[in-house]
Protein backbone atom coordinates (compact mmCIF):
# COMPACT_ATOMS: atom_id res chain seq x y z
CA UNK A 1 0.00 0.00 0.00
CA UNK A 2 0.99 3.42 -0.63
CA UNK A 3 0.26 4.18 2.75
CA UNK A 4 3.27 2.37 4.37
CA UNK A 5 5.96 3.62 2.33
CA UNK A 6 8.49 6.36 3.67
CA UNK A 7 7.38 8.45 0.40
CA UNK A 8 4.28 8.97 2.08
CA UNK A 9 5.21 10.04 5.50
CA UNK A 10 7.75 12.12 4.10
CA UNK A 11 4.82 13.97 1.40
CA UNK A 12 2.05 13.81 4.49
CA UNK A 13 4.54 15.91 6.47
CA UNK A 14 5.28 18.10 4.15
CA UNK A 15 1.19 18.90 3.11
CA UNK A 16 0.09 19.27 7.03
CA UNK A 17 3.27 21.77 7.63
CA UNK A 18 1.64 23.79 4.23
CA UNK A 19 -1.95 22.98 5.30
CA UNK A 20 -1.52 24.56 8.48
CA UNK A 21 0.77 27.76 7.62
CA UNK A 22 -1.61 28.78 4.63
CA UNK A 23 -4.25 31.10 5.20
CA UNK A 24 -7.30 29.31 6.04
CA UNK A 25 -9.10 30.56 2.95
CA UNK A 26 -7.13 28.99 0.52
CA UNK A 27 -6.77 25.44 2.33
CA UNK A 28 -9.88 23.32 0.88
CA UNK A 29 -7.80 24.33 -2.58
CA UNK A 30 -4.66 23.37 -1.45
CA UNK A 31 -6.39 19.81 -0.05
CA UNK A 32 -7.75 19.38 -3.79
CA UNK A 33 -4.40 19.62 -4.84
CA UNK A 34 -2.36 17.99 -2.76
CA UNK A 35 -4.55 14.78 -2.85
CA UNK A 36 -5.26 15.34 -6.93
CA UNK A 37 -1.35 14.98 -6.55
CA UNK A 38 -0.91 11.89 -4.45
CA UNK A 39 -3.59 9.85 -6.85
CA UNK A 40 -2.03 11.14 -9.96
CA UNK A 41 1.69 9.99 -9.39
CA UNK A 42 0.40 6.57 -8.25
CA UNK A 43 -1.50 5.95 -11.31
CA UNK A 44 -3.00 8.31 -13.59
CA UNK A 45 -6.31 5.99 -14.89
CA UNK A 46 -7.30 5.63 -11.41
CA UNK A 47 -7.40 9.59 -10.78
CA UNK A 48 -8.77 10.08 -13.87
CA UNK A 49 -11.75 7.82 -13.71
CA UNK A 50 -12.36 9.11 -9.84
CA UNK A 51 -12.60 12.42 -11.36
CA UNK A 52 -14.91 11.70 -13.97
CA UNK A 53 -17.22 9.99 -11.10
CA UNK A 54 -16.96 12.90 -9.01
CA UNK A 55 -17.86 15.64 -11.59
CA UNK A 56 -20.57 13.16 -12.85
CA UNK A 57 -22.70 12.86 -9.76
CA UNK A 58 -22.08 15.76 -8.52
CA UNK A 59 -23.48 17.50 -11.26
CA UNK A 60 -26.24 14.59 -11.82
CA UNK A 61 -28.15 16.01 -8.97
CA UNK A 62 -28.14 19.63 -9.91
CA UNK A 63 -29.88 19.16 -13.29
CA UNK A 64 -33.92 20.22 -13.91
CA UNK A 65 -34.51 16.44 -13.14
CA UNK A 66 -32.74 15.11 -10.63
CA UNK A 67 -35.28 12.01 -9.47
CA UNK A 68 -34.47 10.66 -12.91
CA UNK A 69 -30.75 11.07 -12.82
CA UNK A 70 -30.95 9.45 -9.40
CA UNK A 71 -32.81 6.16 -10.90
CA UNK A 72 -29.68 6.11 -13.34
CA UNK A 73 -26.89 6.74 -11.79
CA UNK A 74 -27.69 4.42 -8.75
CA UNK A 75 -28.14 1.46 -11.90
CA UNK A 76 -24.94 2.35 -13.45
CA UNK A 77 -22.66 2.59 -10.19
CA UNK A 78 -23.09 -1.17 -9.35
CA UNK A 79 -23.27 -2.18 -12.94
CA UNK A 80 -19.62 -0.27 -13.18
CA UNK A 81 -18.89 -2.14 -9.87
CA UNK A 82 -19.70 -5.47 -10.59
CA UNK A 83 -18.36 -4.89 -14.72
CA UNK A 84 -14.74 -3.71 -13.00
CA UNK A 85 -14.50 -6.65 -10.63
CA UNK A 86 -15.95 -8.98 -13.37
CA UNK A 87 -13.40 -7.65 -15.58
CA UNK A 88 -10.71 -8.32 -12.54
CA UNK A 89 -11.82 -11.57 -12.00
CA UNK A 90 -11.06 -12.86 -15.53
CA UNK A 91 -8.05 -11.04 -15.50
CA UNK A 92 -6.63 -13.80 -12.67
CA UNK A 93 -8.15 -16.52 -14.00
CA UNK A 94 -5.44 -15.64 -17.16
CA UNK A 95 -1.69 -15.38 -16.66
CA UNK A 96 -0.44 -11.96 -18.46
CA UNK A 97 -0.11 -8.40 -17.63
CA UNK A 98 -2.58 -7.02 -14.67
CA UNK A 99 -3.72 -3.80 -16.30
CA UNK A 100 -7.00 -3.28 -14.41
CA UNK A 101 -5.94 -2.07 -11.48
CA UNK A 102 -8.02 0.98 -9.89
CA UNK A 103 -6.43 1.82 -6.55
CA UNK A 104 -9.05 2.78 -4.08
CA UNK A 105 -12.19 1.68 -6.48
CA UNK A 106 -13.43 -0.18 -3.96
CA UNK A 107 -14.20 2.28 -1.68
CA UNK A 108 -14.86 5.54 -3.80
CA UNK A 109 -17.99 3.52 -5.20
CA UNK A 110 -19.57 2.97 -1.91
CA UNK A 111 -18.64 6.42 -1.36
CA UNK A 112 -20.44 7.76 -4.39
CA UNK A 113 -23.43 5.65 -4.02
CA UNK A 114 -23.70 6.60 -0.46
CA UNK A 115 -23.29 10.31 -1.38
CA UNK A 116 -25.98 10.26 -4.57
CA UNK A 117 -28.50 8.60 -2.15
CA UNK A 118 -28.50 10.81 0.96
CA UNK A 119 -28.47 13.98 -1.47
CA UNK A 120 -31.57 12.93 -3.34
CA UNK A 121 -32.90 12.29 0.34
CA UNK A 122 -32.09 16.41 1.41
CA UNK A 123 -30.15 14.87 4.37
CA UNK A 124 -27.03 16.80 3.20
CA UNK A 125 -26.38 20.64 4.43
CA UNK A 126 -25.38 23.14 1.79
CA UNK A 127 -22.03 21.65 0.22
CA UNK A 128 -19.95 22.93 -2.98
CA UNK A 129 -18.58 20.87 -5.29
CA UNK A 130 -14.94 21.38 -4.15
CA UNK A 131 -16.01 19.94 -0.77
CA UNK A 132 -17.59 17.00 -2.47
CA UNK A 133 -14.28 16.88 -4.69
CA UNK A 134 -12.20 16.88 -1.10
CA UNK A 135 -14.21 14.17 0.42
CA UNK A 136 -13.87 12.03 -2.80
CA UNK A 137 -9.97 12.57 -2.98
CA UNK A 138 -9.06 12.67 0.56
CA UNK A 139 -5.58 11.32 0.20
CA UNK A 140 -5.05 9.67 3.48
CA UNK A 141 -7.99 7.56 3.20
CA UNK A 142 -8.44 7.05 -0.67
CA UNK A 143 -6.79 3.80 -1.34
CA UNK A 144 -7.18 1.99 2.57
CA UNK A 145 -10.25 3.51 3.51
CA UNK A 146 -12.16 3.77 6.00
CA UNK A 147 -15.33 4.83 4.26
CA UNK A 148 -16.30 7.44 5.96
CA UNK A 149 -19.37 9.51 5.37
CA UNK A 150 -19.90 13.10 4.07
CA UNK A 151 -21.71 14.43 6.67
CA UNK A 152 -19.26 13.78 8.54
CA UNK A 153 -16.51 14.85 6.57
CA UNK A 154 -18.30 18.24 6.21
CA UNK A 155 -18.72 18.71 10.20
CA UNK A 156 -15.15 17.79 10.23
CA UNK A 157 -14.31 20.82 7.69
CA UNK A 158 -16.42 23.26 9.45
CA UNK A 159 -14.53 22.73 12.54
CA UNK A 160 -10.99 23.36 11.86
CA UNK A 161 -9.02 24.74 13.77
CA UNK A 162 -4.91 23.89 15.36
CA UNK A 163 -5.05 21.73 18.22
CA UNK A 164 -1.68 20.20 19.21
CA UNK A 165 -3.00 17.38 21.15
CA UNK A 166 -5.31 16.31 17.94
CA UNK A 167 -1.79 16.62 16.07
CA UNK A 168 -0.13 14.79 18.38
CA UNK A 169 -2.51 12.34 18.84
CA UNK A 170 -2.41 11.54 14.50
CA UNK A 171 0.95 11.06 15.10
CA UNK A 172 0.70 8.54 17.46
CA UNK A 173 -1.75 6.78 15.36
CA UNK A 174 0.48 7.00 12.79
CA UNK A 175 2.77 4.89 14.50
CA UNK A 176 0.33 2.91 16.13
CA UNK A 177 -0.40 1.74 11.84
CA UNK A 178 3.24 1.28 11.39
CA UNK A 179 3.74 -0.90 14.19
CA UNK A 180 1.02 -3.26 13.75
CA UNK A 181 1.71 -3.69 9.86
CA UNK A 182 5.87 -3.62 10.24
CA UNK A 183 6.51 -5.71 13.13
CA UNK A 184 3.17 -7.43 14.22
CA UNK A 185 1.79 -8.52 10.64
CA UNK A 186 4.79 -8.53 8.79
CA UNK A 187 7.48 -9.70 11.54
CA UNK A 188 6.23 -11.30 13.78
CA UNK A 189 3.20 -13.28 11.98
CA UNK A 190 4.14 -13.23 8.50
CA UNK A 191 7.85 -14.68 9.41
CA UNK A 192 8.68 -15.94 13.33
CA UNK A 193 4.89 -16.57 13.18
CA UNK A 194 4.78 -18.97 10.33
CA UNK A 195 8.09 -20.26 10.94
CA UNK A 196 7.66 -21.42 14.08
CA UNK A 197 4.20 -23.30 13.22
CA UNK A 198 6.40 -24.69 10.31
CA UNK A 199 9.24 -26.12 12.17
CA UNK A 200 6.61 -27.49 15.13
CA UNK A 201 3.78 -29.17 12.61
CA UNK A 202 0.87 -30.86 14.40
CA UNK A 203 0.43 -34.30 13.13
CA UNK A 204 -3.03 -33.24 13.03
CA UNK A 205 -4.91 -32.18 9.39
CA UNK A 206 -7.90 -30.61 11.71
CA UNK A 207 -5.36 -28.72 13.97
CA UNK A 208 -2.96 -27.31 11.01
CA UNK A 209 -6.21 -26.05 8.91
CA UNK A 210 -7.37 -24.35 11.88
CA UNK A 211 -4.17 -22.65 12.98
CA UNK A 212 -3.24 -21.68 10.02
CA UNK A 213 -6.57 -19.80 10.07
CA UNK A 214 -5.88 -18.06 13.27
CA UNK A 215 -2.68 -17.06 11.57
CA UNK A 216 -4.37 -15.56 8.83
CA UNK A 217 -7.34 -13.89 11.08
CA UNK A 218 -4.48 -11.83 13.08
CA UNK A 219 -1.90 -11.50 10.39
CA UNK A 220 -5.61 -9.73 8.26
CA UNK A 221 -6.33 -7.79 11.48
CA UNK A 222 -3.30 -6.28 12.19
CA UNK A 223 -2.46 -5.61 8.54
CA UNK A 224 -6.29 -3.34 8.12
CA UNK A 225 -6.28 -1.95 11.52
CA UNK A 226 -2.87 -1.21 10.79
CA UNK A 227 -3.83 0.43 7.87
CA UNK A 228 -6.71 2.11 9.28
CA UNK A 229 -4.92 3.92 12.40
CA UNK A 230 -2.46 5.53 9.28
CA UNK A 231 -5.04 6.84 7.39
CA UNK A 232 -6.92 7.65 11.01
CA UNK A 233 -4.24 9.37 11.60
CA UNK A 234 -3.02 11.05 8.82
CA UNK A 235 -6.81 12.97 8.59
CA UNK A 236 -5.84 14.27 12.33
CA UNK A 237 -3.21 16.01 11.38
CA UNK A 238 -5.26 17.98 8.71
CA UNK A 239 -7.90 18.10 11.23
CA UNK A 240 -10.23 16.14 10.31
CA UNK A 241 -11.74 13.44 12.24
CA UNK A 242 -12.06 10.12 10.57
CA UNK A 243 -14.27 7.21 11.36
CA UNK A 244 -13.03 3.96 13.70
CA UNK A 245 -13.04 0.99 11.43
CA UNK A 246 -11.89 -1.64 14.17
CA UNK A 247 -12.97 -2.24 18.04
CA UNK A 248 -11.19 -5.28 19.11
CA UNK A 249 -13.16 -7.21 17.22
CA UNK A 250 -11.82 -10.94 18.52
CA UNK A 251 -12.90 -10.15 22.31
CA UNK A 252 -16.93 -9.89 21.22
CA UNK A 253 -19.38 -12.11 23.14
CA UNK A 254 -20.98 -12.99 19.42
CA UNK A 255 -21.17 -12.51 15.80
CA UNK A 256 -23.33 -9.27 15.37
CA UNK A 257 -20.99 -7.79 17.88
CA UNK A 258 -18.18 -8.99 15.93
CA UNK A 259 -19.28 -7.19 12.64
CA UNK A 260 -20.14 -3.82 14.10
CA UNK A 261 -16.58 -3.73 15.49
CA UNK A 262 -14.90 -5.51 12.56
CA UNK A 263 -14.22 -3.58 9.02
CA UNK A 264 -17.30 -1.35 11.06
CA UNK A 265 -17.31 0.73 8.11
CA UNK A 266 -18.72 -1.48 5.23
CA UNK A 267 -20.27 -2.78 8.02
CA UNK A 268 -22.39 -0.33 8.39
CA UNK A 269 -22.40 0.94 4.52
CA UNK A 270 -24.06 -2.80 4.25
CA UNK A 271 -26.31 -2.36 6.55
CA UNK A 272 -27.93 0.94 6.02
CA UNK A 273 -27.94 1.03 2.38
CA UNK A 274 -28.26 -3.00 1.59
CA UNK A 275 -29.62 -4.54 4.74
CA UNK A 276 -32.42 -1.96 5.90
CA UNK A 277 -33.59 -1.62 2.02
CA UNK A 278 -34.05 -5.13 1.58
CA UNK A 279 -35.78 -5.77 4.83
CA UNK A 280 -38.28 -2.77 4.34
CA UNK A 281 -39.29 -4.22 1.21
CA UNK A 282 -39.37 -8.17 1.67
CA UNK A 283 -40.13 -8.01 5.67
CA UNK A 284 -38.07 -11.15 5.74
CA UNK A 285 -35.12 -11.32 7.65
CA UNK A 286 -32.93 -13.67 6.70
CA UNK A 287 -33.22 -12.91 3.00
CA UNK A 288 -31.95 -9.17 4.01
CA UNK A 289 -29.43 -10.68 6.18
CA UNK A 290 -27.80 -12.83 4.01
CA UNK A 291 -28.31 -10.62 0.92
CA UNK A 292 -26.13 -7.60 3.06
CA UNK A 293 -23.48 -9.99 4.40
CA UNK A 294 -23.10 -11.68 0.71
CA UNK A 295 -22.89 -7.83 -0.60
CA UNK A 296 -19.87 -7.39 2.07
CA UNK A 297 -18.38 -10.76 1.06
CA UNK A 298 -18.45 -9.95 -2.92
CA UNK A 299 -17.04 -6.25 -1.70
CA UNK A 300 -14.36 -8.19 -1.50
CA UNK A 301 -13.42 -10.40 -4.10
CA UNK A 302 -15.88 -11.43 -7.12
CA UNK A 303 -15.63 -15.15 -6.58
CA UNK A 304 -17.60 -18.08 -4.87
CA UNK A 305 -15.51 -18.41 -1.75
CA UNK A 306 -16.08 -14.89 -0.59
CA UNK A 307 -19.41 -14.98 -1.59
CA UNK A 308 -19.75 -18.05 0.55
CA UNK A 309 -18.08 -16.62 3.32
CA UNK A 310 -20.38 -13.95 3.81
CA UNK A 311 -23.48 -16.30 3.43
CA UNK A 312 -21.34 -18.04 6.02
CA UNK A 313 -21.75 -14.92 8.23
CA UNK A 314 -25.00 -14.18 7.28
CA UNK A 315 -26.19 -17.41 8.46
CA UNK A 316 -24.02 -17.32 12.21
CA UNK A 317 -25.92 -13.95 12.69
CA UNK A 318 -29.45 -15.69 11.97
CA UNK A 319 -28.63 -18.33 14.22
CA UNK A 320 -27.11 -15.41 17.25
CA UNK A 321 -30.61 -13.62 16.61
CA UNK A 322 -32.53 -16.53 16.93
CA UNK A 323 -30.81 -17.33 19.90
CA UNK A 324 -30.71 -14.45 21.86
CA UNK A 325 -34.95 -13.70 20.80
CA UNK A 326 -36.19 -17.35 21.44
CA UNK A 327 -33.57 -19.52 23.26
CA UNK A 328 -32.38 -16.98 26.02
CA UNK A 329 -35.04 -15.92 27.25
CA UNK A 330 -35.81 -19.49 28.44
CA UNK A 331 -33.27 -19.88 31.09
CA UNK A 332 -33.15 -17.97 33.99
CA UNK A 333 -30.45 -15.30 34.50
CA UNK A 334 -26.87 -15.95 35.73
CA UNK A 335 -26.35 -14.28 39.24
CA UNK A 336 -23.00 -16.13 40.26
CA UNK A 337 -20.35 -14.27 39.23
CA UNK A 338 -17.82 -16.60 38.50
CA UNK A 339 -20.81 -18.62 36.72
CA UNK A 340 -21.53 -15.18 34.44
CA UNK A 341 -17.46 -14.12 33.99
CA UNK A 342 -17.41 -18.02 32.78
CA UNK A 343 -20.22 -17.60 30.15
CA UNK A 344 -19.13 -14.27 29.03
CA UNK A 345 -15.68 -16.53 28.22
CA UNK A 346 -17.75 -19.24 26.47
CA UNK A 347 -19.17 -16.65 24.54
CA UNK A 348 -16.02 -15.13 23.30
CA UNK A 349 -14.05 -18.35 22.60
CA UNK A 350 -17.44 -19.81 20.72
CA UNK A 351 -17.44 -16.32 18.48
CA UNK A 352 -13.63 -16.68 18.05
CA UNK A 353 -13.57 -19.95 16.83
CA UNK A 354 -16.50 -19.00 14.60
CA UNK A 355 -14.70 -16.35 13.02
CA UNK A 356 -11.34 -18.20 12.65
CA UNK A 357 -13.04 -21.09 10.82
CA UNK A 358 -14.37 -18.88 8.54
CA UNK A 359 -11.28 -17.53 7.69
CA UNK A 360 -10.97 -21.72 6.13
CA UNK A 361 -13.05 -20.40 3.19
CA UNK A 362 -11.01 -17.46 1.68
CA UNK A 363 -7.65 -19.15 2.06
CA UNK A 364 -9.10 -22.30 0.12
CA UNK A 365 -8.43 -21.94 -4.01
CA UNK A 366 -12.08 -22.95 -4.72
CA UNK A 367 -15.69 -24.50 -3.94
CA UNK A 368 -13.86 -28.12 -3.78
CA UNK A 369 -11.55 -26.91 -1.28
CA UNK A 370 -13.85 -25.43 1.25
CA UNK A 371 -15.80 -28.50 1.29
CA UNK A 372 -12.78 -30.64 2.17
CA UNK A 373 -11.31 -28.68 4.56
CA UNK A 374 -14.16 -28.14 6.13
CA UNK A 375 -14.84 -32.38 6.03
CA UNK A 376 -11.48 -32.06 7.77
CA UNK A 377 -12.08 -29.91 10.77
CA UNK A 378 -14.96 -31.24 11.94
CA UNK A 379 -13.93 -34.63 11.39
CA UNK A 380 -16.14 -36.02 8.52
Amino acid sequence: MPQMSILFLAYSSVVALLYWLIPQTYRPWFLAIASSIFLASLDLISFGLLVLLTVTIYYSAQTSQPRRNYFLVISLLPLLFCGIRIAQLLQRMHEGKHWLVLLGFGFYILKLIHYRIERQAGTFREHSFLDFFNYMLFFPTITIGPIHRFEDFLRSQRRIRWDSSMFAKGLERILYGYAKVVIIANWLLSVHGMALLRKYEPQSPALQLILDSIFYGFHLYATFSGFSDVAIGGGMLLGYQICENFDRPFLKKNIGDFWQSWHMSLSSWCRQYIFLPVYSKSRNLAFAMVASMMTLGLWHEFSFRFLIWGVYHGIGILICRWYQRWLRPKFPPIENRIWKVAAQGFSIALTFAFVMIGFTIPRSASVADILQNFKIIFGL
